[in-house]
């Protein structure tokens, strides 16, 4: 059966974890034990994600339509996305430096030295009607959702605005070096992670050798989160 439409109730956002060693979506790394699995980003207020490919025409004299149409440049993956902000634990998740705690570091420390910079963003939409968070009917190998995965993303922009009656926000821009969608029968548990090797821009699979496969854990609502602190 279609569905009708999407609303924000049934929808949550995920950023992959970073690994110490080996960065977020590093070739050697997996998302599948308890404390790799993507963290869900939390006061999440519109998401949109996007691919664009440019082609060149191919023309010539004596004939009026194009002969081809070449592709010149890597297609583009993007992701924007704004939250209100709670405390640092967004922050945290999508890789920038928040603890006050030992050597004085940089917020933006791990991103310079390339040891958090990369991560996937994964997009869960769950059964129309359904809110993606607390439902108890709605766990991670559930059939009938679906999952956007960004691979390689790197966050472009962050912007922070706040103004005299009314929430502070943050904005985020993310490009990806790939796109994978997710359905099935079990679309949130055992997949492999959306990334690619840089290098090759083959996609991360069996063949790449590691662990690679990725678990979403299940939207937590607010209560159910363990955040004391709903908004600033």
């Amino acid at each position: 059966m279609a569905r009708n439409r999407v609303i924000y109730q049934s929808e949550a956002l995920y950023a992959s974890p970073t690994d110490s060693s080996t960065g977020s979506c590093r070739m050697d790394h997996g998302f599948t034990t308890a404390g790799n699995k993507p963290k869900q980003v939390q006061r999440v207020q519109n998401a949109n994600y996007s691919f664009s490919i440019e082609r060149q025409d191919v023309n010539q004299f004596g004939e009026l339509a194009a002969i081809d149409r070449i592709i010149l440049t890597s297609p583009t993956v993007s992701l924007d996305f704004q939250y209100l902000v709670a405390n640092m634990v967004n922050e945290n998740n999508l890789g920038f430096h928040v603890s006050g705690s030992g050597t004085w570091k940089s917020c933006i420390s791990g991103i310079l030295n390339k040891s958090t910079d990369e991560k996937c963003y994964y997009i869960r939409t769950v059964a129309e009607g359904s809110d993606a968070g607390g439902d108890t009917a709605v766990d991670h190998d559930d059939a009938g959702q679906n999952v956007i995965g960004l691979g390689n993303s790197y966050i472009t922009s962050y912007t922070a605005e706040g103004s005299v009656g009314n929430f502070p926000t943050v904005s985020i821009n993310v490009e990806a070096l790939n796109m994978k969608v997710y359905g099935g029968s079990n679309p949130c548990s055992g997949e492999y992670i959306p990334a690619v090797v840089s290098s090759t821009g083959a996609a991360v699979d069996a063949s790449t050798g590691g662990a690679h496969k990725f678990i979403l854990p299940d939207a937590a609502r607010h209560s159910e989160s363990g955040a004391t602190t709903s908004v600033l």
